[in-house]
């Protein structure tokens, strides 16, 4: 028989905490972490996210890559359309589409940090940072971007395609326990406290000569 050793779950542990792991993470110059957080998703029960509010008979289109309210020509209860982006970290920059179409955007961070934005442009453009606020304490925020009745182009029309967090990548190795497990069983939430428990850090796997070892991480 051919003896495997692996050390794999130290090495699985060295990658979760050297490399980010979410497609949308990135490490600034100035070594923070950057999370890109696009306008569909809006999921309350995650960090960052966006939610949207607008008065009954008007409604919000949300797709793929991006999300926006047509109010028209004219609109006198447009502040009453908005979004919010709900994110926990020190910075945000917020992008969005300007075009023809597309009006004015009162931002603001907690109430405060004010800033008028006008998403009109005489051709439409592609996804661009339109507001950015850094150095906030690391805690949750709420960016609220409001509808405003007066416009530059044809229309009032609020639109964002995205946001990207700034947040302190977490220092030091995570205490997340777990062990190198028997494939034979399925380790749901019932078996946390036994995984909780263990710390493996290795474990040898056996295998007839050109035949597969094959084993399981629980953490």
């Amino acid at each position: 028989m051919k003896q495997i050793r692996r050390r794999a779950l130290c090495m699985i542990l060295a990658i979760l905490v050297a490399a980010p792991w979410h497609p949308g993470m990135v490490r600034a110059a100035s070594g923070n972490m950057v999370m890109t957080v696009r306008a569909a998703d809006m999921d309350p029960s995650r960090e960052n996210y966006f939610s949207y509010t607008a008065y009954a008979g008007k409604s919000w289109t949300n797709n793929a890559d991006e999300s926006y309210i047509d109010l028209g020509e004219s609109d006198d209860r447009a502040q009453e359309c908005y979004y919010e982006v709900h994110f926990k970290g020190s910075g945000i920059s917020l992008y969005a589409v300007k075009a023809p179409a597309h009006g004015k955007v009162k931002v603001t961070v907690d109430g405060k940090n004010e800033q008028t934005v006008d998403l009109y442009s005489s051709e439409r453009t592609s996804p661009q940072e339109v507001y950015t606020l850094q150095d906030l304490p690391e805690e949750e925020h709420v960016l609220k971007a409001v509808t405003l009745p007066e416009k530059s182009g044809s229309k009032i029309v609020n639109q964002v395609h995205s946001a990207r967090i700034t947040y302190k990548p977490v220092e030091g190795e995570p205490d997340l326990g777990g062990a190198a497990c028997d494939t034979n069983w399925q380790y749901t939430s019932d078996r946390y406290e036994d995984i909780a428990g263990r710390n493996d850090s290795a474990a040898k796997l056996y295998a007839w000569k050109n035949d597969k070892a094959t084993g399981e991480l629980a953490l």
